[in-house]
């Protein structure tokens, strides 16, 4: 059995990013979110270490989120397994916390509350 190193649960959450390269704007969507980061499918991930401005559309919200992050992993090939794990970066823990609760209702939204308290309180 392979042990999953993750901090935060993860849900597959559909949601489309905006982000810079050096090769200019790109867009991509999301494979999984959680509070900690995200899995960006991409052919042309960035480099690991790499890092880079996140703009994320949450639905409810008036402006997408503005966020840092790092790439921590890569994904290489094509279709949805390919891309990077990101892990975002936060300037102090109300931000942190922020985000945090924005997760927790579109996990809440989209697997629905039963499933949430289990993943959540496992």
């Amino acid at each position: 059995m392979t042990r999953q190193r993750r901090r935060a649960p993860r849900a597959a959450i559909p949601l489309r990013v905006h982000y810079r390269t050096t090769a200019g704007p790109q867009e991509a969507d999301l494979r999984d979110l959680s509070a900690r980061g995200f899995f960006v499918q991409t052919p042309d991930p960035l480099p690991i270490g790499s890092r880079t401005w996140f703009s994320l559309p949450v639905p409810n919200l008036p402006a997408p989120l503005t966020l840092q992050a790092v790439v921590r992993r890569v994904t290489l090939g094509a279709g949805p397994a390919a891309g990077m794990g990101v892990e975002l970066e936060f300037d102090d823990l109300a931000e942190q916390r922020a985000f945090e609760k924005v997760v927790e209702a579109l996990m809440f939204e989209a697997i629905g509350g039963a499933l949430f308290d289990r993943l959540v309180k496992h």
